[in-house]
């Protein structure tokens, strides 16, 4: 059974709400529009500073959106006692390191691109927790890193950060 809900503005709250007034359970699911979810999950990493996780649940129930139906802005669509698939993370079997090289600001140290650039949060901690555990099988090479603009060439030797 499908049913099809206005709400003014989708938010976390009025998300909440909606499942509150409307009796929705946790074998139920509500899907969203694209931009309504965007919009949630930017929400989510203001509110919590952290990225939202996937599957996305609020108060156990599986909030989505659909490839093959689009539900309308600023509306729900409530999906009635429906299985939700479960993600399975893959496991990581790490027997070998999945990059052979990091590069390194060669005036401060950082974790950055082949290029300097600067990498986002996430990438730079898991980038921190390969070499942390794969620390003799990777090479470290010294780059001019864009964190530190007002330095000049790095040296040409590669340096061994541990």
């Amino acid at each position: 059974m499908t049913e099809i809900k206005f709400i003014k503005e989708i938010n976390l709250k009025s998300l909440r709400d909606a499942i509150l007034d409307n009796g929705i359970r946790e074998t139920d699911a509500v899907f969203i529009h694209p931009n309504d979810f965007d919009d949630i999950a930017c929400e989510y990493r203001e509110t919590y500073k952290e990225s939202i996780t996937y599957p996305f649940y609020i108060l156990g129930v599986f909030i989505g959106t659909n490839e093959k139906m689009i539900v309308p802005p600023n509306e729900i669509k409530i999906e009635r006692n429906i299985v939700i698939p479960e993600v399975q993370k893959i496991q990581e079997s790490e027997v070998y390191p999945p990059f052979d090289t990091v590069y390194r600001c060669g005036w401060c140290g950082n974790v950055v691109d082949s290029d300097g650039s600067l990498l986002t949060r996430e990438t730079r901690d898991e980038n921190i927790r390969i070499i942390e555990k794969f620390k003799g099988e990777i090479k470290h090479v010294s780059v001019n890193g864009k964190c530190c603009p007002n330095g000049a060439e790095p040296s040409t030797e590669t340096r061994v950060y541990l």
